[in-house]
């Protein structure tokens, strides 16, 4: 973990990009520039797949299981569904789906003597009012009883409700997720975390700002694993309607990047992110390129560029994250 702190892992979040597994040999190209892993999604109906996205890897990548995508997507049609559910239907039915991850990235480390999963993503369905820091406690309590041992689990903040409009996923506010992680990691001692991503930050609090407030309560609560990076917009674009969770890349001086008027992500606001977060294992982003149907050349520059905007932002912040650690 020092030298993780001292560089952390860079992953990229390829399948909201890519769509289908290392499309034209974009890994080659991804791991000469110094990519460490993926952020993929994981279904807990189908956790066996894991194995299949850890052969088509580079061998010395690392891989984080994200259940994002399944955890939305089952909380849309069933709102008693997550983690954090107060139904307790709800919540055993999203424990054992976990749990089924967990028991993959087990068989995944066997099958090739090492463990290749450094952390697994989590999030906090479904949100306040079906949902409670006190359920998501218990939840995580629950799964570290049946992780591997000393594998991370990171609750990745998702959007929460606010007055100003209808939320995109609308989980659990930032602070109970803090308030239940940290109780979870107490009574077990297990690696529980937390985790941001820019966007569903700025998403939540429609401003630039949130992401670095969100990131300085993070951090102050010593449990922040992981800075990942997606941008957003308060107007209507070619990423979509304003504040939806498009994965929109940073934009940049590299013409495969955005306009400054479609992402609110840029140099200076991943700089003032990172700063914010302080050391953190895991850094990261989450993108996707439009037109839609871009062809692979065209997306993998998208990555390339938002993964060079992510290195020179952190370059500039390892000095002063070297001195969080000493003064730590």
């Amino acid at each position: 973990m020092d030298d993780q702190l001292a560089r952390p892992l860079t992953l990229l979040g390829a399948y909201a990009l890519a769509g289908v597994p290392d499309p034209g040999g974009w890994y080659a190209a991804l791991d000469a520039d110094g990519l460490d892993g993926l952020e993929h999604p994981v279904d807990p109906d189908d956790a066996g797949a894991l194995a299949t996205v850890a052969a088509g890897l580079p061998g010395h990548w690392s891989l984080v299981p994200t259940t994002v995508a399944a955890t939305a997507r089952r909380a849309t049609t069933d709102r008693a569904y997550g983690l954090a559910s107060d139904d307790e239907a709800g919540r055993r039915a999203a424990v054992d789906g976990v749990g089924r991850v967990l028991d993959a990235v087990a068989r995944l480390a066997e099958s090739e003597g090492r463990r290749r999963v450094v952390a697994v993503e989590l999030q906090s369905a479904p949100g306040p009012g079906r949902g409670s820091g006190a359920a998501l406690a218990r939840s995580l309590t629950e799964l570290a009883a049946v992780a591997p041992a000393g594998l991370p689990l990171v609750v990745e903040h998702c959007d929460a409700p606010r007055p100003w409009g209808v939320a995109e996923k609308g989980f659990l506010p930032l602070d109970d997720e803090i308030a239940a992680v940290a109780r979870a990691a107490r009574d077990t001692g297990h690696p529980l975390h937390v985790g941001l991503n820019w966007g569903r930050s700025a998403i939540e609090g429609r401003s630039a700002a949130t992401p670095v407030e969100h990131a300085r309560a993070a951090a102050a609560s010593g449990l922040l694993a992981s800075a990942m990076l997606s941008g957003a917009s308060g107007t209507p674009g070619r990423w979509g309607e304003p504040w939806s969770d498009a994965h929109v890349p940073p934009h940049g001086t590299d013409p495969a990047l955005p306009r400054p008027e479609d992402s609110m992500l840029g140099p200076a606001e991943v700089r003032e992110f990172l700063a914010a977060a302080g050391p953190v294992p895991i850094v990261g982003a989450k993108v996707t390129a439009r037109p839609s149907d871009a062809a692979p050349a065209e997306r993998l520059a998208v990555a390339r560029a938002t993964l060079a905007v992510l290195r020179d932002a952190l370059e500039d912040v390892l000095p002063a994250w070297a001195g969080a650690r000493a003064e730590g």
